[in-house]
């Protein structure tokens, strides 16, 4: 049997609302109660979300799967932009019902937060300018070798 892709949206948010109480986050009757969906996006991950510098287009998967729900529960979608570092502590303080973009479930975060089943799947690489210099992931691994990554 499979399920329709309404069906499968309406489920990740159950599953999405259904956070700690530590998070504060507010239950299905209370978003429909206000009337918006307030989801936590970084806005700088693409392909899940791009937004402009001002805040006021924003495009990606995340926010197509956030539109598609909020339209499903009959209420108004707004976008909430996060910094990966304050997530954690954006989400606790209720600044956002969900968070999603492209956020990946990691030890630490699962203390204020509870996670859904993953809805994409990404695998982490690293890239490298120089092929001889780097043949392998223990040539990375060498002091003396600078790395860029994401915060948070």
């Amino acid at each position: 049997m499979s399920l329709s892709p309404r069906v499968l949206l309406v489920s990740l948010l159950l599953a999405v609302m259904r956070l700690s109480s530590a998070v504060h986050a507010d239950d299905l009757e209370t978003v429909r109660s206000r009337g918006t969906l307030r989801v936590g996006i970084s806005g700088d991950y693409q392909p899940f979300s791009l937004c402009s510098e001002q805040f006021t287009d924003c495009r990606g998967f995340d926010v197509d799967v956030a539109q598609r729900v909020a339209t499903d529960l009959g209420v108004r979608l707004e976008l909430v932009r996060f910094r990966w570092p304050e997530l954690r502590a954006d989400l606790s303080a209720g600044k956002f019902d969900v968070a999603m973009s492209g956020v990946t479930l990691r030890p630490e975060r699962t203390l204020t937060a509870t996670f859904t089943r993953p809805y994409t799947v990404a695998q982490a690489v690293v890239l490298v300018a120089d092929r001889e210099r780097f043949p392998s992931l223990a040539a990375v691994e060498q002091a003396g070798v600078r790395v860029a990554v994401n915060a948070g």
